[in-house]
């Protein structure tokens, strides 16, 4: 089911509900909302699982400016007042894992553990290394190869897809490069504010993914306060989508653990 919150700045952010249970936060990918259904619909199983369309993506607006993604985690900080929620796991993916991140930055206690798929968002190395490959210097081809394990998965036909199909992923795209463009794919402060991220967190991290560069998320993991880390094999930089039924079984496990932190 889809629904909808008014923002204070005169849009709608979409959001989608699937199951029952103890209430998680998921925050998809830059690969947009129906990648990351079928990984709700099996978290749903469990749980009810409140699913963002960031701004740009699927039934969102895009803000009317050039928003940050810490602008997003304002948004999400809105989504759970609005539903009363407080203290609740948040789950992320890429870009939506770096939202995750400002969230639980941002303090205050909405949420109470962070699970990260391929997360991005801090820069770990010195300014002449890169953490995170130009995914605009690349061809879509080297880029399905570099993201997924089944580069399959990352490829585009477009002859097979309506007008109204290649529109959204034109706009997801645009929303997409105003989010991770100058600094590319990282904030300059949430480095410096990555000790307020207390809350228990696990990275997880595709074996194949090459989309960033090799040990960043083990690094980022033993950088942050109370991290524990995740490899999960035969995967790319997108566990929710190459394995939902892994990250399922490894958040399940995870959360129950940071229950009882």
């Amino acid at each position: 089911m889809i629904r909808s919150l008014a923002t204070a700045y005169g849009t709608n952010l979409a959001f989608e509900e699937f199951g029952s249970g103890s209430p998680v936060l998921l925050l998809p990918s830059e690969e947009g909302p129906t990648s990351a259904r079928p990984f709700a619909e099996a978290l749903a199983r469990d749980h009810r699982v409140l699913m963002a369309h960031h701004p740009g993506y699927g039934e969102s607006e895009q803000l009317p400016w050039n928003a940050s993604v810490r602008d997003l985690a304002y948004l999400y900080s809105d989504l759970l007042d609005s539903e009363g929620l407080h203290g609740i796991p948040a789950i992320g993916s890429s870009l939506g894992a770096w939202a995750a991140l400002e969230l639980a930055a941002m303090g205050g206690g909405q949420v109470s553990s962070v699970t990260l798929a391929g997360p991005v968002g801090i820069k770990i190395s010195g300014i002449q290394e890169r953490d995170f490959v130009d995914v605009y210097a690349i061809s879509a081809q080297e880029r399905a190869e570099r993201a997924y394990c089944d580069p399959t998965l990352g490829a585009l036909d477009v002859d097979k897809l309506t007008t109204e199909q290649l529109m959204e992923i034109m706009l997801s795209r645009e929303a997409f490069t105003n989010y991770v463009w100058e600094p590319y794919l990282h904030s300059r402060s949430l480095r410096h504010h990555a000790a307020r991220i207390r809350v228990p967190t696990l990275i997880i991290s595709g074996a194949e993914d090459s989309l960033v560069r090799a040990d960043y998320h083990e690094e980022l993991a033993a950088f942050l306060p109370n991290a524990r880390y995740v490899v999960v094999p035969e995967c790319g930089h997108f566990p929710d989508i190459e394995s939902p039924a892994e990250m399922v079984a490894l958040f399940n496990e995870f959360a129950a653990d940071a229950a009882t932190v």
